[in-house]
């Protein structure tokens, strides 16, 4: 019984923040959106330890960034394409990885020590895109721009399919 009640009580709350938040959109800051965020959270909850649910979808793009920088890492020989260094490494997109035409192509992926993609590569933009061209080639660079003008949406059947892809190619690079 109260938990009914509780329930009744979050629906009224983001019923009253959500009247609050319409009257707000004329461009003044809404006051109450940390409320109503922390309200939704709070229906999403699986109601274990109040994390939020995840999606097998949401799953399935963590499960193949991370194979994806894995692969980039062990094309590029575990070490920087910058300096050559090992140690802290980063893959680093160079289409924003919400592209998601080429989030995860391995053609969009280079790595850079964790310094170099902190304070080099997002620092000195114009630099560092001269350097990925000079390093890529003009003409691959230009297929990797023309690909991220595509549409792209991942199911998960096609994640599926892609971690696979992405498992056997971390595979044949180790």
């Amino acid at each position: 019984m109260k938990k009914k009640s509780d329930r009744k009580k979050l629906m009224d709350q983001e019923d009253q923040l959500w009247k609050v938040c319409v009257k707000s959109r004329d461009g003044s800051k809404s006051v109450y959106s940390g409320q109503v965020k922390q309200i939704k959270l709070a229906k999403k909850t699986s109601g274990k330890k109040g994390r939020p649910k995840r999606t097998e979808r949401k799953r399935l793009m963590d499960q193949a960034d991370q194979l994806w920088r894995d692969c980039v890492k062990l094309r590029d020989g575990s070490k920087s394409v910058l300096s050559g260094k090992g140690g802290a490494l980063n893959a680093h997109h160079i289409i924003t990885r919400s592209n998601l035409a080429t989030r995860w192509s391995l053609d969009n992926g280079l790595t850079f020590t964790s310094g170099e993609h902190a304070f080099w590569v997002h620092k000195n933009i114009v630099e560092s895109t001269e350097f990925i061209k000079d390093y890529l080639g003009e003409e691959k660079y230009k297929n990797l721009l023309e690909r991220s003008h595509q549409l792209a949406k991942w199911g998960v059947p096609q994640l599926r399919a892609l971690v696979e892809e992405l498992e056997k190619t971390r595979r044949l690079l180790e």
